[in-house]
């Protein structure tokens, strides 16, 4: 509710003190409930007039500014793991690479360079992993892991080229070449190791005729007990 609502609805309901100007207005009180006021401080807000305190947001709710006169301007902070324009609720978790370990934040932390999370709505650096790499030329077997207790999660999936350095060849003219191989997904997602060989029918078909290709993999080990 707006302050011009809020004084059309105080006019009609206590009109006595909407005619006085000496008295503290929604969103303000005083030790009397007289002028002079000061406006109800961050996390409190109050609906009447001539008042003497503010009435404290439940919870852990709060709220945005001073002054504030309505229940209704309570609102919780967005919790670790999630962030929003002016740091409170409706939020959004944080994407994968990214996390937040505080509340009521505005933005969300990228993990370094070579490094990402396992999943969105991370809160600590700590959830920042190294990627697990390897490239796979045409006619090679990919055979992607991780250690006993641990699972795959990809993060990057590519069966072409995107330069002329990796898996050297005298057919590289195309280095923008890329696709996503569904049997990555469907035969590694998930499992700790897998077995799969790079040729033209498992990679799900060709993406550039007349170029020499690979599989390009990244991907987490992630605890089977996360």
């Amino acid at each position: 509710m707006s302050a011009y609502e809020y004084t059309l609805v105080y006019e009609e309901v206590n009109r006595n003190y909407v005619d006085r100007v000496d008295v503290c207005k929604p969103g303000s009180f005083s030790s009397n409930g007289m002028q002079p006021c000061t406006p109800c401080p961050v996390g409190q807000y109050q609906t009447d007039f001539a008042q003497t305190q503010c009435d404290v947001c439940p919870g852990s709710e709060t709220t945005f500014y001073a002054g504030s006169m309505s229940a209704e301007a309570c609102m919780s902070k967005c919790q670790a793991g999630s962030f929003s324009i002016c740091g409170y609720e409706p939020c959004e978790e944080c994407e994968a690479g990214f996390y937040q370990p505080n509340s009521g934040e505005m933005t969300c932390i990228q993990c370094p360079v070579d490094q990402t999370t396992a999943s969105s709505g991370s809160s600590s650096s700590s959830d920042c992993k190294n990627f697990e790499e390897s490239v796979s030329c045409f006619g090679e077997t990919a055979t992607p892991s991780c250690s006993a207790g641990f699972t795959m999660d990809f993060a990057y999936v590519n069966y072409g080229r995107t330069d002329g350095s990796t898996c050297p060849h005298v057919a590289m003219s195309d280095q923008d070449c890329t696709s996503t191989p569904v049997i990555i997904n469907d035969n590694c997602q998930g499992q700790e190791t897998c077995s799969v060989a790079v040729t033209t029918s498992n990679m799900g078909g060709d993406p550039c005729g007349g170029t020499f290709k690979y599989l390009h993999l990244k991907w987490l080990c992630v605890s089977n007990g996360a």
